[in-house]
């Protein structure tokens, strides 16, 4: 339905699919939250801020919704975590990682416990026959704690490209980042640091999950419009005038014909820490 409604030429007809398209992300958005209300009550009895990994078997799972939910865990908790639909005679999972824990090696060195399985560093899904789920878990809970017991304050990194000026970001240096795609998984889109940044606007947008930020970075530089998904609870903390050190993927938003830099901001903090 979504390459169909890209290909519309009708009004009518776009309208209808794109209205069914948001119906059906809405249920999407509910089974995901069904899901992982399931894998939170499942983990009860851990600690995830010392659990290796995070394992997590229910028939309540819905097929398609497992890997949604295994990401929201992995995210929220910072570790590998596997979300698995059980079913009677055959288990389906799927795996989110961090970069410290390669899921798919992780896999390969069990492969003989499993049906069929395949992924990458980050992320990866596998065919377990039921009676081979608890060897499996064991099997993968005693790798995960190898490789990460002996690690330290476990959370994510950003690894910066390089530091910015406000004055520096401009259409030229877009043009450049441009010539480096596609990018995703082994090429990564440039991740960039702008220090002492002045809030001029900061608001939640999407029902308070994400945030709206505008900054400069001194009276005569240009502003720059920035998102940042996930980062709503930061805006209560800004203030309009304050300094901040802000790390983002520059990018290009296109809305109702006009093209303009914005920030896709993943990080940010006080510039007096």
């Amino acid at each position: 339905m979504a390459y169909a409604l890209l290909r519309c030429q009708d009004y009518e007809a776009a309208y209808e699919m794109a209205t069914g398209l948001e119906r059906l992300n809405l249920q999407r958005q509910a089974l995901t939250a069904e899901a992982y209300a399931v894998a939170e009550r499942e983990i009860a009895g851990l600690d995830p801020s010392t659990a290796p990994i995070l394992i997590v078997a229910s028939e309540e799972f819905q097929p398609g919704i497992v890997g949604l939910a295994a990401g929201k865990l992995s995210d929220q908790f910072y570790r590998p975590a596997i979300v698995i639909e059980q079913g009677e005679e055959i288990c389906r999972g799927s795996a989110r990682s961090i970069a410290e824990f390669n899921i798919i090696a992780a896999l390969d060195r069990v492969s003989s416990l499993l049906v069929r399985h395949g992924g990458h560093s980050r992320a990866a899904g596998f065919t377990v026959r039921t009676e081979q789920l608890p060897a499996l878990q064991n099997a993968l809970e005693e790798m995960a704690a190898q490789e990460l017991d002996s690690l330290q304050d476990l959370r994510p990194s950003l690894y910066i490209d390089t530091e910015l000026t406000v004055d520096q970001i401009d259409w030229a240096l877009q043009g450049q980042l441009a010539r480096m795609e596609p990018v995703g998984q082994q090429n990564e889109p440039g991740l960039f640091l702008c220090r002492r940044c002045r809030v001029r606007s900061a608001r939640t947008v999407g029902g308070g999950k994400h945030l709206k930020i505008a900054i400069d970075g001194h009276d005569l530089s240009q502003v720059l419009d920035g998102i940042g998904f996930g980062l709503g609870g930061q805006a209560a903390n800004l203030r309009i005038g304050s300094l901040i050190d802000i790390v983002f993927h520059l990018e290009v938003n296109e809305w109702q014909g006009r093209r303009s830099l914005q920030l896709n901001v993943q990080d940010l903090r006080s510039s007096a820490n």
